[in-house]
C-alpha cells in the first residue's frame, strides 16, 4: 500500500451518537474453508447459540468462469447456515470459509460486540479454525429526507463536506426533485487496512424520500489468530467512525447526532 493513510483527522470519542442513522452493522470474519460445514452444521451449535433460535439454511450460488475451458461457467451451490434472534434483528451466518454477525437494529458498538462475541465464540468452541485470514466490519449510515426539508433553506453544503458532494455541491432539495448520485472511494487507513466507502443520494422505497448513503467496509487481509481479533475489530470500528465525521460536516453533526 502507498503512504497516503487517510481520513485526516482522527476522534476520540467513537460511541457518544444519539440517533446514530445506521440502518444495518456487520462483521465478517474469513478463515481457511472448513468443508464439514458444508455437510451440515454441527448440532452442538444449536444449544451454544440459545439466544439465536431461528435457524434457517440458505442454498448460495456461487458463478466462477473458467477461461482455460472456452469460458465455461461453473456453477456451485453451498450452504450457508443463518441463526436469528427472535426479533429477527440480529443474526449470525456460517459458511464454510466465513462468519458473519450482522444487526439492523443498531444501539451502540459495546452492545454490538458483546452478541458478535456470543456468536463468535461458538463458532470458535465447535471449529476452531487454525487462523483467520480477513476481517471486514461494515456500516450502512442512512441520513433520511427530513433532514433535506426544504423549508429549512438548507442546503446539503450545511451538511456534507465538499469532498463527498461531487455535482451536488450547494444543491437545495425541492418539493419535486428526482435525483440520485453515488460514488465509490477506496483509502489507506493505516498499512495493512484498507476502506471502501460507497456515498451518495439515492431513493428510498418512498419515491419521495431523499437520503444520503455512507456505507463504509473496513477491512485487512492480515493473518492473525483469535488472540487479536477484537483487538482489531475496535481499531477498525475507530476507522469507520472517523470517516463518517470526515464525511457529515461538525455543526450539522453536533446538533442532530451529539
Amino acid at each position: 500500500m502507498g503512504d497516503f493513510l487517510y481520513p485526516p483527522k482522527h476522534y476520540e470519542e467513537h460511541e457518544h451518537l444519539r440517533n446514530a442513522p445506521i440502518e444495518e452493522a456487520a462483521c465478517q470474519i474469513s478463515f481457511p474453508p472448513i468443508l464439514r460445514i458444508n455437510e451440515g452444521i454441527d448440532s452442538r451449535m444449536q444449544d451454544l447459540l440459545s439466544d439465536f433460535p431461528i435457524i434457517n439454511t440458505i442454498i448460495e450460488t456461487e458463478t466462477q468462469i473458467n477461461i482455460q475451458a472456452t469460458s465455461e461457467i461453473i456453477t456451485t451451490n453451498k450452504p450457508a447456515y443463518q441463526f436469528s434472534t427472535e426479533s429477527k434483528f440480529d443474526s449470525a451466518i456460517f459458511r464454510a470459509g466465513s462468519f458473519t454477525f450482522q444487526t439492523i437494529k443498531y444501539d451502540s458498538w459495546s452492545q454490538f460486540v458483546s452478541k458478535l462475541k456470543k456468536a463468535y465464540e461458538a463458532f470458535v468452541t465447535v471449529y476452531n479454525p487454525p487462523f483467520r485470514s480477513r476481517i471486514d466490519i461494515r456500516f450502512i449510515n442512512v441520513i433520511e429526507k427530513e433532514l433535506f426539508d426544504p423549508k429549512s433553506g438548507r442546503t446539503i453544503s450545511d451538511i456534507i463536506e465538499p469532498l463527498f458532494l461531487g455535482p451536488m455541491e450547494g444543491f437545495q432539495f425541492e418539493e419535486n426533485s428526482r435525483i440520485a448520485y453515488t460514488a465509490q472511494l477506496l483509502i489507506n487507513n493505516d498499512v495493512i487496512t484498507s476502506s471502501q466507502i460507497n456515498y451518495g443520494f439515492f431513493m428510498k422505497s418512498d419515491p419521495d424520500k431523499f437520503a444520503y448513503l455512507i456505507d463504509t467496509d473496513v477491512y485487512s487481509t492480515k493473518q492473525r489468530d483469535k488472540a487479536t481479533v477484537f483487538e482489531d475489530l475496535e481499531k477498525y470500528h475507530n476507522y469507520a467512525y472517523d470517516i463518517f465525521r470526515w464525511i457529515i460536516k461538525d455543526e450539522f453533526f453536533n446538533l442532530h447526532f451529539k
